[in-house]
């Protein structure tokens, strides 16, 4: 309950800083039967939920710390990330000389990050923000990153890029972070090349599957996890389409629609296989920019394909992106969306489990899924009634849950779509 609060709270110090640093101070001490950890985390508390506010704030307002820079480099509140996004701040505000001084610091310190996976990995994640700020520099951050990962084992998170033809490359976390860097455009030509030439292993890597051109137009390679890793996901995990996936899809759809717009909807779902159904979810994103009434017909389409979609811890992991995706395009879900989302958790919660499944922690897959699912229906539910998501939380008994629930809406709130 105190890590949800904290995450809880911080979400509030984006509306009211102080409002949140109150309710911290006076959050109660754990009862002593539960021993020496939830004393430490309540010992924490507060000091976790100034870091994870500044980082709320640091990310959708950086202006607001901006005041207080000399403050938060001192206290060591800032983590790289936040660094990266004030520095982008700065630069865009004309105070350059301010960000580069921030930029040197974290590539300064680095050489810490070797023996902290997990900051290794915000390290890793600012290099898409450095991009902005000075790409010069990225290429140094980049490189220094890529030697502190090989020197500690490659560090967390490695991925695969996979050939059409049957090829695998091995990415460290550096190596991913450096390609998908690469594949966002920000650094042009010439700073790609010298990046890649000063990361030697992965240029030979690259070579191996055509060079640095195989990143690049309609059918780029793109890592993604390790075979062996989706194996072990029960065959839930939905991995990204491509243009080439899609391509086919779009042209489907605006061929059905030409001959009978009443009767495509159900034309494409006859036509297509379930295992299509995230190409469709793509597509309508697409087409929304061009025919919103193409879009239409691709949500239509994918909501009956969901229907044959087997096993249900499956198709609930489906309908998530269909929701929000509905809502991006639409404006709002569909009711009967929401009676079929809160009807599926109720048949998930219902299913037996395997016997030969050894139980999780907390929940077999099925319980796990009907939570994800409920809590994606309530959050998406909110924008469009919020009351009545209010009313359906306070129904529920589990504090811990209902706690997730209400962050989860408040982070709903704060994207457009």
């Amino acid at each position: 309950q105190s890590q949800a609060a904290q995450a809880l709270l911080a979400s509030l110090s984006e509306v009211d800083a102080n409002r949140a640093a109150v309710l911290g101070r006076s959050w109660p001490e754990p009862p002593t039967h539960l021993g020496p950890a939830a004393a430490e985390v309540r010992g924490n508390f507060e000091t976790e939920l100034a870091k994870q506010s500044i980082r709320r704030i640091g990310m959708s307002n950086p202006e607001e710390l901006v005041p207080r820079l000399e403050e938060l480099e001192r206290s060591g509140t800032l983590d790289p990330m936040v660094r990266a996004r004030l520095a982008m701040h700065l630069s865009q505000s004309g105070r350059r000389e301010d960000a580069l001084r921030l930029v040197d610091q974290m590539i300064g310190q680095l050489d810490r990050a070797a023996p902290d996976p997990r900051l290794l990995s915000e390290y890793m994640n600012f290099l898409p923000l450095l991009t902005m700020v000075d790409p010069e520099r990225t290429v140094t951050a980049a490189t220094a990153l890529a030697r502190i990962s090989k020197e500690s084992g490659g560090g967390p998170g490695g991925t695969t890029i996979q050939t059409p033809e049957g090829g695998r490359m091995d990415l460290t976390s550096a190596e991913t972070s450096i390609v998908r860097m690469l594949q966002n455009g920000r650094l042009g030509p010439g700073l790609a090349l010298r990046l890649i030439a000063a990361n030697p292993d992965l240029k030979t890597k690259l070579d191996g599957i055509g060079g640095i051109d195989a990143l690049y137009g309609p059918n780029a390679l793109r890592p993604g996890p390790p075979p062996e890793t989706v194996s072990a996901m029960r065959g839930y995990y939905v991995g990204p389409s491509t243009q080439r996936e899609i391509a086919p899809v779009m042209a489907k759809i605006r061929s059905l629609a030409g001959s009978d717009p009443s009767s495509a909807a159900k034309k494409l779902a006859a036509e297509l296989q379930p295992e299509q159904f995230q190409h469709l979810i793509r597509a309508a994103q697409q087409l929304s920019f061009q025919d919103p009434d193409l879009a239409s017909i691709a949500l239509e389409g994918a909501h009956s394909l969901l229907v044959g979609v087997e096993p249900l811890e499956k198709r609930a992991q489906l309908m998530t992106p269909l929701i929000r995706v509905w809502a991006e395009v639409e404006g709002e879900v569909q009711p009967k969306l929401y009676r079929e989302g809160f009807v599926l958790v109720d048949d998930l919660r219902q299913a037996p489990r395997p016997s030969e499944q050894a139980p999780s922690v907390g929940a077999g897959p099925p319980r796990a899924a009907a939570d994800n699912l409920e809590r994606t229906l309530v959050a998406e539910y909110a924008r469009d009634d919020f009351e009545a998501a209010l009313k359906y939380i306070a129904g529920l008994s589990d504090y811990t849950v209902k706690l997730a629930m209400l962050l989860d809406i408040v982070q709903r709130f704060r994207q457009p779509f």
